[in-house]
This record gives structure tokens, sequence and C-alpha cells, in this order.
């Protein structure tokens, strides 16, 4: 009690232990540091990606959305229009392909 000494106990998951640890070297203060940095940046990266699932799903609603509409609109037109479209349609693609 009340050394300097390193300490050899070995609790938590490899996840978040220090190298020093993992390698059964003893650890002092500065692990403690490293476990906490840990912690905070897995914290950190959870909150990103539950933000990024989401912006995701945000993104997915708007282009569902944008695709009805142009299908609401398509349908407004003339059989005659719909085929101009569709030749207008294959021609941006042959040239994209191009």
């Amino acid at each position: 009690m009340g050394s300097c000494e390193l300490a050899t106990t070995l609790t938590g998951t490899p996840y978040y232990m220090s190298p020093e640890a993992l390698k059964h070297q003893g650890y002092d203060a500065k692990s403690d540091i490293w476990h906490w940095t840990s912690v905070k940046l897995l914290q950190e990266l959870q909150y990103l990606v539950a933000h990024g699932k989401l912006l995701l799903c945000n993104m997915q609603r708007k282009i569902h959305l944008q695709t009805l509409q142009a299908l609401s609109e398509v349908q407004k037109m003339t059989p005659r229009e719909r085929m101009r479209l569709r030749k207008l349609q294959a021609a941006d693609e042959k040239a994209r392909k191009l």
C-alpha cells in the first residue's frame, strides 16, 4: 500500500486495456489514462455511428420521396411525352457509358 510499484492485476476487456497490461508488464497511472481515453473514444464512435445511420435513413427517405414525385410527374404525361422521355434517358445512358 502506498508504494510506487507497478500493479499486476488484470480487469476489464482487451478493447480497453493498455498495452502494458495486455503484455503482463504491470501498469501504473498511465494505464488509467489509456483506459479513460479508450472508453471516451468508443463512446464518441458510437455517437457517430448512430448519427450516421440516422443521416443515411433520412437520405434514403428523401430519395424515395423524390422518386415518388418523379413517378407522379411521369404519370401525368401523355404516351408520346413518356416515349420521348424514355428515348432521352436511353441516350443519356449511352452517352454516360461512352
